[in-house]
């Protein structure tokens, strides 16, 4: 029953004598008889079973389930009744009502439903029974005949010289030595017998037990015993036996096979993510994903650039999303990228289709011929994806025929639900006939097994050849047997039908039996490697801590010293770096940037290390586009609404009514655009307290720049110039012209109302008066006034009197005047080139004293930011 777990050479298995599961048994018998069909998804099948089970209308006992979970529910039944079918249920009536209800379904799922395995044994059965000849001289069973199902037997029945296996099949002692007493012992167990006296310890190493507090060196003594010492040997690993088979590949040893087949593969997650943008509101966290994903609809290079407008401006749509659509149609770049990837059509169809797609509410659901139709262009993409991957004999082909396979499926699925009268499904439907498409997912295409690979198993029921060496990998939780989910009366109602169910009984003392096979398959040493951590104790490890005295007591640790010394090559211990507070690099270290900004000066004067390793050394830090619900986001959307509002005309003549009129379908589009994380589920309170931050802000804003006499607000005003010989660029959120011909130059915050009021009066202005003097070098008049409008509290903080009436002055002092902060920010200036020309990065670390101060006339140093440390962490400091 559980040969399909077979991996590696076998001793048993020759040419036209193969050793095959129930699976692998079923194929080959269709295929002499001529049978062979393809192969029915199972997410097909739920959806034509869910179909069949609403036809038959309502008041059934289902019903219920079915309105709150229709495709689990589905899911659920057809299983029920695919057992029964394997028992030999026909569709009977029976006296229960349960039964009664799904035999009136299988009315119709006989003439619907596409076969499973118990049909397809129906048709094998009738092939027999007409005649039909295949080329079997003889079978072999492994496990009794009773644990098979009905359909299996009466299809064993009709073939030639077929060999029941007993209870003591494949049960025999195959070790020498004190192994064998121990397998002699567990021998009475599997027959029924009471547990005999405890043995006496194994003492001459054909019974193994190793320890280790880490999968990793286990898997490193593993695979120097392997290559150190051959031998014939047979590896069991239930799990993580490919984790094992990466480290015997890393190491020098043969890969045994081991597959951990898992739906998270990147092609298989694809369907899901192209999918997940079909609903309204938009998820932002999946549009990231897919852009950022390996696989795609579109092609990496093109996705790469939609999600720097994304990460920057969260949504669709956006000017920046339009700029980026126009500019990778017209890049040669990304022509050669299309023909790369073989993906037809222009970038601007293809992001329309599949990001611009249209959206519909989750409780109305998605039309299913549209859904279906998504499934199968993904499909093309894949199948493209394949063949490319062919081409270039790739082992990533598995992946794409796996995801390629997923997408027909959930297509055929669809269209199955289509052509039964089904319309729409909602986002849980949908996502449930994904999952039936991908039960089980794909298996790493690296997962093979190589030449001069030992033999191996993932199920210890497959362990029927005997071996030198059994190693048993980290036997954990078992798989136990489920008991049956139907009542005792309906259960005898079954009876009456003549439908033989499993025996839970039968299949638990076969189960027993089957744990025992690894153990009995050992000639010269069985090995039991325990797994790490608080894990399950596993049967295996109970048989034999009750027949062997003080068996786990006596270990190969594999962490002993006695043992590390012969597994690995002492190194000796080494501090990890400190940070310095200096760095000598032996040089002079330039500064000649092509143009300087507040920010990099910033980073020169306050942390001259940092500017050296992103400016000079040019090491760019980690980019990991994300979108969250944070203060920068809303700065962000506070900042383009500000650009919005004051690109109206006549908007400084509005009235409060009118902003507010504005702003409520301005800030509903640009929030869809730019900010759709806040239209997230979740996220209502955070909209709704930065709307009405908003309707709160803006009208002030408005008001107080009227009551100044300003006659125009020129937002994001780029300014350029020099500031001591040194070329500098920048950006005024707002300059803002007044009637008289004055300027006053503002920045705006989202929040930080008291830090921002306090600033003018510190003199923790130095953005502000950089840009003063370059607003006076660009238009000969420097600005009036400099100030702070904080957002959040619809508050203005301005430096001079009598410019803005109800703003609030804060006059800086002599001391932090505009000259006075160049003067100190040139001195500043002169005392780190002084320290780059000499080789000198000072390494201050967040919040230095006043030791890193410099000479007398230099602004305090403030040290880096925290989102800076991922610069630092190069010159050490990592505990």
């Amino acid at each position: 029953m559980s040969l399909d777990a077979l991996q590696g050479p076998s001793a048993g298995s020759r040419f036209n004598a193969p050793a095959l599961g129930p699976s692998g048994f079923l194929d080959l018998l269709e295929t002499h008889l001529g049978l062979s069909l393809p192969e029915v998804p199972r997410a097909q099948r739920v959806a034509v079973y869910l179909s069949c089970l609403q036809s038959v209308g309502a008041g059934r006992f289902y019903t219920d389930s079915l309105a709150a979970d229709a495709m689990g529910t589905a899911a659920r039944l057809l299983a029920w009744r695919d057992e029964w079918r394997m028992g030999g249920w026909l569709g009977q009536l029976g006296r229960e009502p349960r039964i009664r209800d799904l035999a009136a379904v299988e009315e119709v799922a006989a003439r619907e439903l596409p076969p499973g395995e118990a049909e397809r044994l129906e048709a094998v059965l009738r092939a027999l029974r007409a005649g039909a000849r295949v080329p079997v001289a003889s079978v072999s069973l492994v496990d009794e005949l009773a644990l098979f199902p009905c359909l299996w037997q009466q299809v064993l029945a009709l073939l030639p010289c077929v060999r029941n296996a007993t209870s003591a099949a494949y049960l025999n002692a195959q070790g020498t030595g004190e192994l064998r007493r121990v397998q002699d012992a567990v021998l009475k167990l599997c027959q029924g017998d009471a547990p005999p006296d405890a043995l006496s310890p194994v003492a001459d190493g054909s019974l193994l037990v190793v320890r280790s507090l880490s999968a990793s060196t286990a898997e490193h003594w593993l695979s120097q015993r392997l290559q150190r010492a051959p031998t014939d040997r047979l590896i069991l690993a239930e799990s993580q036996g490919d984790r094992l088979d990466g480290t015997l590949a890393a190491t020098g040893a043969a890969r045994c096979g081991f597959t951990s087949p898992s739906p998270l593969r990147p092609a298989l997650q694809c369907l899901s993510l192209a999918m997940a943008l079909c609903w309204e509101p938009l998820d932002i966290h999946a549009l990231v994903e897919l852009l950022a994903h390996p696989v795609g609809p579109i092609a990496r290079a093109v996705r790469k650039q939609l999600l720097r407008v994304v990460a920057q401006k969260p949504g669709i749509g956006g000017d920046d999303w339009q700029a980026a659509k126009l500019a990778l149609d017209a890049d040669p770049a990304a022509e050669q990228a299309e023909a790369k990837d073989e993906v037809p059509g222009r970038w601007s169809e293809l992001i329309t289709y599949w990001l611009e797609c249209p959206r519909w509410p989750q409780q109305e659901g998605a039309p299913v011929d549209q859904l279906a139709e998504r499934a199968n262009r993904l499909a093309d993409v894949m199948q493209q994806r394949l063949a490319l991957a062919m081409q270039n004999a790739s082992s990533d082909a598995t992946v794409f025929a796996a995801a390629a396979r997923q997408c027909v499926d959930v297509a055929q699925a669809l269209n199955a639900l289509r052509v039964r009268g089904v319309e729409r499904v909602n986002p849980r439907t949908l996502e449930q006939v994904i999952a039936f498409a991908t039960p089980a997912g794909a298996s790493d295409p690296a997962s093979v097994a190589q030449v001069s690979c030992v033999r191996s198993s993932s199920s210890p029921a497959a362990c029927i050849e005997p071996a030198d060496e059994v190693i048993w990998w980290m036997p954990a939780a078992p798989n136990l047997v489920s008991s049956l989910p139907w009542r005792e009366d309906e259960l005898s109602c079954l009876r009456d039908l003549n439908v033989q169910l499993r025996d839970p009984d039968l299949e638990l003392k076969a189960v027993f039996t089957q744990w025992m096979r690894p153990l009995l398959a050992a000639r010269k040493r069985f090995v039991l490697v325990l797994p790490t951590g608080d894990a399950e104790v596993h049967p295996i490890r109970q048989v034999l801590a009750l027949l062997v005295q003080g068996f786990g007591t006596q270990v190969l640790d594999l962490d002993s010293p006695e043992v590390q010394q012969q597994m690995a090559d002492e190194v000796s211990a080494q501090p990890l770096p400190s940070v310095p507070e200096v760095l000598h690099v032996g040089r002079s270290v330039p500064l000649d940037q092509p143009t300087q900004s507040f920010t990099s000066l910033g980073d020169l004067f306050h942390s001259p290390a940092q500017f050296a390793l992103r400016r000079s050394a040019r090491l760019k830090g980690m980019d990991l586009p994300s979108v969250d619900e944070d203060r920068r986001l809303l700065g962000t959307l506070a900042h383009r609404l500000i650009e919005k509002l004051f690109g109206q005309d006549g908007v400084l003549t509005w009235s409060v009514e009118q902003v507010l009129s504005w702003l409520k379908p301005a800030l509903s589009q640009l929030v869809k655009e730019e900010g759709a994380v806040l239209l997230m589920p979740g996220a209502s309170v955070s909209l709704a307290r930065f709307q009405a931050r908003c309707e709160q802000a803006l009208p002030t804003l408005v008001i107080l720049l009227r009551e100044a006499n300003a006659v125009r607000v020129q937002t994001e005003f780029e300014v350029q110039g020099s500031l001591f010989d040194v070329p500098m660029v920048g950006s005024v959120d707002l300059l803002v012209h007044l009637a008289d011909g004055r300027t006053v130059a503002l920045d705006t915050k989202w929040g930080g109302d008291k830090r921002y009021a306090a600033s003018l009066i510190s003199g923790d202005y130095l953005q502000l008066a950089i840009y003063a003097k370059l607003l006076e070098q660009q238009t000969g008049q420097e600005p009036c006034a400099l100030g702070y409008f904080v957002f959040d509290t619809g508050n203005l903080y301005i430096s001079a009197p009598d410019v803005v009436p109800g703003a609030n002055v804060r006059v800086p002092p002599p001391e932090v005047s505009v000259g006075a902060l160049l003067t100190h920010a040139k001195a500043t200036w002169e005392w780190r080139a002084e320290q780059f020309k000499a080789g000198q990065l000072d390494v201050p670390p967040p919040k230095p004293g006043t030791e890193w101060s410099g000479p007398d006339g230099t602004l305090a140093v403030q040290g880096p930011k925290p989102w800076d440390q991922e610069y630092l962490v190069t010159l050490g400091g990592w505990q």
